[in-house]
């Protein structure tokens, strides 16, 4: 409601109070339905193939979890939240993983250096990937 019409008088305070509660009540509205969409929506999901739902960053377990959720929890927000959580535990991963193997590749590259350029005891295909 505008300043100028509640300060006028033009709009009493019950039809103030019924605005709000409608507009409450349009949003509520909304949510549920938007809710039920994303509700069908994942039973969808569930036909999809494994392979399908790996492509984008879910699981069968995932979806059926989210169509486990109450309905105050909007699924497909819970779904990109998780997805969101596992790509950052992924990435922190890959970049553990890649530490180690430059740590792996720097101790190699010193055990050459200490045997004079050659090592007898490693094998081409025993050589890290990332050096």
């Amino acid at each position: 409601m505008s300043k100028e019409l509640q300060s006028t008088g033009f709009l009493t305070r019950p039809a103030i109070t019924l605005a709000a509660a409608l507009k409450t009540l349009s949003a509520y509205v909304e949510r549920r339905r938007q809710n039920r969409h994303n509700h069908r929506e994942l039973r969808q999901m569930l036909t999809w193939s494994n392979r399908a739902l790996e492509d984008i960053g879910l699981t069968r377990m995932d979806v059926r979890m989210a169509l486990d959720l109450s309905g105050k929890t909007d699924a497909a927000t819970w779904l990109a939240s998780l997805k969101s959580e596992r790509h950052a535990t992924f990435q922190e991963e890959a970049a553990r993983r890649l530490a180690t193997c430059r740590e792996l590749a720097r101790r190699i590259a010193e055990r050459r250096d200490r045997q004079g350029g050659t090592l007898t005891s490693w094998g081409p295909a025993q050589e890290p990937c990332c050096s």
